[in-house]
């Protein structure tokens, strides 16, 4: 055995640096307890922070260690984070954990496994916050697919995306999709929808596989109270259900129609054990802008004439006399807000007319659409001098009884 340092007062805890030159060691000194970093050159020790209360084993939180968490005895029954990197600030935290807390070990980023007196708690220590894409988007649209100033959803750009929109606002009830598995490896166990700030309280449902009758359940996922902290929560999925559930990653369906359209915001927070808040770190932290519009589409389709004149009383039938014969198809498109997008298409049989194709964004008061008489017939044609034929008015069809 050789001694690296002497002097120290009642050590209890060690842990190496980086560059494994310096150890910090928790002393539990008569004069009160203390963090002191030392040289393992030279045994000199160095002050890091005092004022501890009996101070015991220790263990770091991240990769550079720069981060160092250690237990504090009773009657303080608490974890300490120390953040050399920030001069070493230190901040401290108790809920959750048991009388006489001794050692802990780091299962997660921010989650630690910490050995009581008589128990082990599971501990979310908070001192960073969650990473990665916990909450994942709505629907079929990613959060960072959604525009961060308007709200609209646009995947245009992604051209082999299955779901392609481009600046379109939400509406109806949408899907809140939620990442339960990286909440749960990181020690969220609850986590809140709030639009505007303000909490959803929407139940929903999901299936859920019943290993017993081999046969999916369907199971309602409501709101929960935690404590005298936290309430209407909804928890988060463990692991050992998540592959059971049909929806493995659905978080909850928000029904927008009691708000007005427009820009709103949207954020999912999410909470330890006991009630505790973790801040989700950017750019999937903090509110998202969201667009709401639950305004009605109008379409309609008005007379459509021929050289001016409209079908008669006789079944329908648009006249005609000359191929060369224009006719005029007058239809409206409309959305309050001009979200809506329109298509216009014209029909011969079963077969589409594509050069009289038309579509886009709503916004005109009418659209209108002119062909020559030859162009709706096509091949249809009569032999000698031609004879009236008619088109059925809206349906733009050949009438079936002519065969010529």
């Amino acid at each position: 055995m050789t001694t690296v340092a002497s002097g120290l007062d009642h050590p209890v805890g060690i842990a190496l640096s980086l560059d494994e030159q310096s150890a910090y060691v928790t002393e539990q000194a008569a004069a009160g307890g203390r963090l002191r970093r030392v040289d393992l050159g030279t045994g000199v020790a160095t002050a890091v922070v005092g004022g501890l209360t009996a101070p015991f084993m220790a263990a770091w939180l991240d990769p550079a260690r720069e981060r160092l968490a250690f237990c504090e005895r009773d009657p303080a029954n608490r974890i300490a984070v120390v953040d050399l990197s920030n001069g070493n600030t230190i901040t401290r935290i108790s809920s959750g954990i048991a009388f006489r807390p001794s050692d802990l070990a780091l299962v997660a980023p921010n989650r630690a496994l910490v050995t009581c007196d008589a128990e082990i708690d599971d501990i979310a220590l908070g001192a960073d916050p969650l990473t990665g894409p916990l909450y994942k988007g709505i629907g079929f649209v990613p959060f960072d697919r959604i525009d961060p100033v308007s709200g609209v959803a646009n995947t245009w750009a992604d051209t082999t995306y299955f779901f392609r929109v481009q600046n379109v606002p939400f509406g109806a009830t949408l899907p809140v999709k939620i990442n339960h598995y990286l909440a749960s490896i990181d020690g969220a166990k609850w986590y809140q929808i709030l639009i505007d700030g303000v909490p959803r309280g929407d139940s929903f449902g999901d299936y859920k596989w019943n290993i017993l009758t081999n046969h999916y359940d369907s199971v309602v996922i409501s709101l929960q109270n935690v404590g005298m902290i936290l309430h209407d929560a909804y928890p988060v999925r463990d692991l050992a259900d998540l592959v059971l559930y049909f929806n493995s990653d659905l978080g909850g369906m928000v029904d927008t129609t009691g708000y007005s359209d427009g820009r709103h915001t949207i954020e999912v927070q999410f909470y330890n054990a006991v009630g505790g808040a973790i801040p989700l770190a950017a750019p999937n932290g903090g509110p998202h802008a969201i667009c709401f519009d639950n305004s009605r589409c109008f379409a309609s389709l008005d007379t459509i004439t021929c050289d001016g004149q409209s079908a008669g009383t006789d079944c329908g039938i648009l006249k005609y006399v000359n191929l060369p014969d224009l006719v005029t198809m007058t239809y409206r498109a409309a959305q309050a807000h001009g979200s809506a997008t329109y298509s216009f298409r014209v029909l011969r049989g079963a077969n589409e007319i594509v050069s009289l194709d038309q579509g886009g964004t709503v916004g005109l008061p009418t659209y209108s659409e002119s062909a020559q008489v030859a162009t709706l017939l096509g091949n249809v044609r009569g032999s000698g001098r031609p004879r009236r034929r008619g088109i059925p008015r809206g349906a733009l069809r050949r009438d079936p009884r002519d065969q010529r």
